[in-house]
């Protein structure tokens, strides 16, 4: 984590006692602990629930047991005993050929991040892909009055008419706004054979970033699946960046625009789910 320099080197995120990291920012402890699981946890599969430590994988420790991020690469490597296994978003049947001695399931994890080369997009570069100005937008939702909900609509149904309701909201948030975000995209150009690109060249969009290298720059088009070949159409940036989502709210940052075209597409869809 680096040597601690003086009581006064302030951790920027939160205040307290800190290290220098990368030779620059200063971070506590607990906060660099917690930018490593953000990063960890874009490019998770799988989340590991154990009761001993397990070497080489990135986690955290909650009262009396471990849990771990990790990708399907790195469980593999992994000495796992005495734990749970779930898979994020999707089911695999695999699990149980290979870890027969473990416990297994899967669970909805909202975690769309844009990423480019195995790396998240910074801010910065984000803006960079709004129409217009080069701007966030931050969309901030939750349910109004759902406690009204509870006491009023459902005041005289049965516990499981509570439990119904809790589970799609829970299923919304941390599963179905995943599937969401993915309607808000631009191809990489990294990502795109030369046919696509020459039929795509008046939607470029370039970007610049400052690197310890110098400026780096990256191309990106706006199109839409059907208009890229089959090979390049899973090439896709998804543009939303959800910071959190989870129980009946949601905050997500996205280019300018892309955030206000998401508001109605989601508030629509949530509508469905609410008696």
């Amino acid at each position: 984590m680096g040597e601690v320099i003086s009581q006064r080197e302030q951790c920027v995120a939160c205040g307290r006692p800190g290290a220098r990291v990368d030779g620059e920012r200063v971070l506590c402890k607990e906060c660099l602990q917690h930018e490593e699981l953000g990063k960890a946890l874009a490019k998770a599969e799988y989340l590991v629930r154990s009761k001993k430590p397990v070497r080489h994988l990135l986690g955290v420790k909650i009262l009396h047991a471990y849990y771990y991020l990790c990708s399907e690469g790195e469980l593999g490597t992994a000495a796992l005993e005495d734990a749970s296994l779930l898979r994020l978003n999707r089911p695999d049947n695999r699990l149980y050929t290979k870890y027969p001695d473990l416990s297994h399931g899967f669970c909805f994890l909202a975690k769309t991040v844009p990423l480019i080369a195995g790396d998240v997009l910074s801010f910065s570069e984000l803006a960079q892909l709004s129409r217009g100005a080069h701007r966030l937008g931050v969309l901030k939702m939750d349910v109004d009055n759902l406690g009204a909900v509870f006491s009023g609509k459902l005041q005289n149904e049965s516990l499981s008419k509570y439990h119904t309701l809790s589970r799609m909201l829970e299923t919304f948030f941390t599963g179905y706004l995943n599937e969401l975000c993915e309607e808000f995209y631009v191809y990489p150009g990294e990502g795109l054979c030369r046919e696509c690109i020459d039929n795509a060249k008046e939607r470029r969009i370039e970007t610049r970033v400052e690197s310890e290298e110098g400026d780096l720059v990256r191309e990106y088009f706006r199109l839409t699946r059907d208009e890229v070949c089959e090979n390049c159409a899973p090439n896709r940036l998804t543009l939303p960046y959800v910071v959190y989502a989870g129980g009946d709210d949601t905050l997500i940052a996205a280019p300018l625009g892309c955030s206000g075209q998401a508001c109605p597409s989601h508030t629509g869809r949530l509508q469905k789910v609410l008696p």
